[in-house]
Parts: structure tokens; C-alpha cells; sequence
């Protein structure tokens, strides 16, 4: 399997204020505000890129090293309380109804979700 390295750009005050900001949280205190996390979709993170959707769903390398970058790309560019340097990583269909933009074949056939 391939290995990727992604080296980020954060300062380390940044972290540590990051980091005690959470800790208080914890303990229903605050040091100077309360963490805030922003929620950010992946056609979002692609656009800010500029990689295409496609490109993101070629296969499942390009998904999981895209993924990579996307994290990184918020980690350096949106400042919030995002402690987690080690990402969580796992197959991402953002807004593909099933596991087809992969190559997977629906069991059943045609996947319907109205009715």
C-alpha cells in the first residue's frame, strides 16, 4: 500500500490555545471563548483546491490522498478549534447515493430512494 506524508503549516500557539479551550470545555469552563469547530463539505474543500469531483472519485487511492489534502487545507486556512491533526479517514461518497462513484455494484439493482 502507498504511503503518504502530508506536512502541515499550524502554529503551535494556535494548537495549545486550541487545545486549552477544549480541555476547559470538558469541564463546562472556558479560558477565552468555547471551541468552535466549522463544518465544512467536501465539494467545498475540492473547489478551494481546485480538484475536480471527478479526480476526487477516481479510484480509492485518489479518494483517501484528497481526503489527506482536504484535511490539511482546513487545518491551514480555517481557523477554529480543530485538534485532531490525525484526520479520520474513511471512504467518502459525499452526495453519491451509493458506493457506484467507487466502481462498487448495487446488490439489488437500481438503489431508489423515493417513493
Amino acid at each position: 500500500m502507498k504511503r503518504y506524508v502530508v506536512e502541515y503549516d499550524y502554529p503551535e500557539e494556535e494548537m495549545e490555545a486550541s487545545i486549552a479551550r477544549e480541555e476547559a470545555w470538558k469541564e463546562f469552563k472556558y479560558v477565552d471563548r468555547v471551541p468552535v469547530e466549522f463544518g465544512i463539505w467536501t465539494r467545498f474543500l475540492l473547489e478551494a483546491r481546485k480538484v475536480s469531483y471527478s479526480d476526487f472519485f477516481t479510484n480509492p487511492q485518489s479518494n483517501l490522498y484528497n481526503q489527506l489534502l482536504n484535511h490539511k487545507w482546513i487545518v491551514e486556512h480555517i481557523r477554529d478549534d480543530r485538534n485532531w491533526l490525525i484526520p479520520v479517514i474513511r471512504p467518502n461518497f459525499d452526495g453519491v447515493i451509493c458506493s457506484g462513484g467507487l466502481g462498487a455494484k448495487p446488490q439489488s439493482g437500481i438503489v431508489r430512494w423515493w417513493r
